[in-house]
């Protein structure tokens, strides 16, 4: 497929190493759910896949409870093992707070606090995070209204030290069919 063909490049491009260990960002949307069953059928990489979800606490806990539950059942019908964090309960807001940052941001660094917390544990070689090319467009958009410069204008990175992002040049709705 698409995924598995952007996957290899990435692979080589990167010089992945056989029998990684990856740690992949699993929301349990669309994007996270394709990216987590193509690295899990590339099996020519001997990849151990660690499904990783992160529970903000900004919604509502009967919500949550129940995309928990999906989110497990759907990494076990592939024997994948899945870890569930969690922030406090207020924890996000009061960083936002603190240290001037929207909810977003203050959301995005406790998650990948999360991910990298784990990469230790595990000792695993990378972190997947399913962010495809809408999520770069957008990215390049709002920055560029930011002014951010030439930095902005060069969106999302494929690679970056120890994260990959196969998905990062395949449209939203390549993704979803």
């Amino acid at each position: 497929t698409l995924i598995q063909t952007g996957f290899t490049k990435l692979y080589k491009n990167i010089k992945l190493k056989d029998n990684s260990t990856i740690i992949v960002g699993y929301s349990g949307g669309p994007d996270s759910t394709v990216l987590l069953s193509i690295l899990n059928s590339i099996k020519e990489y001997n990849l151990k896949i660690i499904a990783a979800y992160y529970n903000h606490n900004l919604r509502d806990p009967e919500d949550l409870s129940n995309e928990i539950q999906i989110v497990r059942k759907y990494a076990d019908s592939l024997d994948i093992k899945c870890i569930i964090g969690s922030a406090e309960q207020g924890m996000i807001q009061k960083d936002a707070l603190n240290n001037k940052l929207s909810i977003e941001e203050a959301a995005r660094n406790a998650r990948y606090a999360f991910f990298y917390k784990l990469k230790l544990e595990t000792a695993a070689d990378y972190i997947a995070t399913a962010h495809n090319l809408n999520d770069n467009t957008e990215t390049m958009l709002m920055r560029f209204f930011q002014n951010s410069g030439t930095y902005g204008l060069s969106g999302i990175p494929e690679y970056q030290n120890d994260i990959i992002r196969p998905l990062i040049n395949i449209k939203r709705e390549e993704i979803e069919s």
